[in-house]
């Protein structure tokens, strides 16, 4: 080939890179909407965004700006921010960027509404998070549709703001998103999302009942494994959320500095949650190295109205149509149906299922696989 074809070929090959990289923009930013919180009001607002990307967003940093908190008396309880893993994209943009007052956002979106993942968390007005050099949380586009291809990446953001003041305050936000550069990804965050503790959730009226009674809920990682963060998903009937690690002899093994459980005589959790409204989550910026023949075990709580909760976290007794007389419906697999004015309306039993009446244990987070038995990825080779 002459020296003059090369050249040509060479800023033709160019030409196509520059428009591959065009079509994936550096930054993403998400808004928001302007909100007013009345006097001494409490609110835990949702909105949902979706952004029109068609290929994964490798995430290495963010920044959460929130606006209308200085000397307002108003203030921040928590600002989270999922990423719908989702199949039905289409849905949930169908309420895109309309505010929704709701607890948990339980009351937002589709029927797998669940499926998402905590990627930020802010308490203050201004937040900013970088990931450990090499690493980058893939913000993936999923179908509008089950089955569809992917139609965008789906953001959910879940603000709890307060307003102490007498007069009524306005508050907003902003979100960036910023893509790792070029050559500096070397390893991916993958999600850990494990729902094997709902067939341990059958809970009578006025009862109260553990998971670990009925199913032995672990996730087994695929290989030697580096845990990044951990968090939990439940409904509003959910008292507490416990996980820790079993090393190869089946007992827990340190780090084991998470909430302890009170619904358990006391026991130490690597990581726990008494709120289904405010989560949180535990990092390990370095990695918590879990080997391939160990398991992060985990359970839930869950409060039937039995009358063992805070005034905060009240735990109306699940409803349900009654099909058969005498019969308390709701079983496991079979939600009670909700009521009806052509049905006996009963207390019913709390089972895992898809609405906000029914109950969830979910176990979330992400992880990356480990380098020869360690943590440190300085040494392998660049993936992006």
């Amino acid at each position: 080939m002459s020296q003059r074809l090369l050249t040509l070929a060479l800023l033709i090959l160019l030409v196509f890179v520059s428009a591959a990289e065009a079509k994936m923009p550096r930054t993403l930013r998400v808004r928001f909407p302007r909100t007013v919180i009345a006097a001494k009001g409490n609110v835990e607002a949702c909105v949902f965004v979706r952004l029109p990307v068609s290929e994964p967003f490798d995430l290495v940093s963010y920044k959460i700006s929130q606006r209308g908190f200085s000397g307002t008396g108003a203030a921040i309880n928590h600002f989270l921010i999922y990423l719908y893993t989702g199949e039905r994209l289409g849905e949930f943009a169908a309420q895109q960027k309309t505010v929704v007052a709701s607890r948990g956002c339980l009351d937002l979106g589709p029927v797998d509404r669940d499926s998402r993942q905590m990627v930020a968390l802010a308490r203050t007005p201004a937040s900013r998070g970088i990931l450990p050099t090499g690493l980058s949380l893939p913000l993936a586009p999923v179908p509008a549709a089950p089955a569809g291809p992917p139609d965008g990446i789906g953001i959910l953001l879940d603000a709890n703001w307060l307003n102490g003041a007498t007069k009524p305050r306005a508050v907003s936000a902003v979100v960036t998103f910023t893509a790792a550069k070029r050559g500096t990804v070397r390893r991916r965050l993958q999600p850990i999302f494990d729902r094997t503790a709902e067939a341990g959730i059958d809970v009578p009226p006025g009862g109260f009942g553990a998971t670990e009674s009925l199913v032995d809920a672990r996730w087994h990682p695929p290989g030697d494994v580096c845990l990044y963060d951990v968090t939990d998903h439940m409904h509003k009937r959910g008292r507490f959320f416990g996980v820790e690690v079993r090393d190869t002899a089946d007992q827990p093994r340190p780090p084991l500095d998470g909430l302890a459980n009170p619904y358990a005589n006391g026991r130490p959790t690597l990581f726990g949650a008494p709120d289904f409204t405010d989560p949180g989550s535990q990092t390990f910026p370095a990695g918590l190295f879990v080997g391939a023949s160990e398991s992060l075990r985990y359970g839930c709580w869950d409060d039937n109205d039995n009358g063992d909760h805070p005034p905060s976290l009240p735990s109306p007794v699940r409803l349900g149509c009654q099909e058969t007389p005498g019969v308390t419906p709701g079983t496991i697999g079979t939600p009670a149906a909700a009521c009806t004015p052509s049905c006996a309306c009963v207390p019913a039993n709390l089972v895992a299922g898809p609405t906000p009446e029914d109950e969830v244990c979910i176990l979330a987070g992400f992880y990356y696989p480990a380098a020869g038995g360690s943590c440190d990825i300085s040494s392998l080779p660049v993936v992006n």
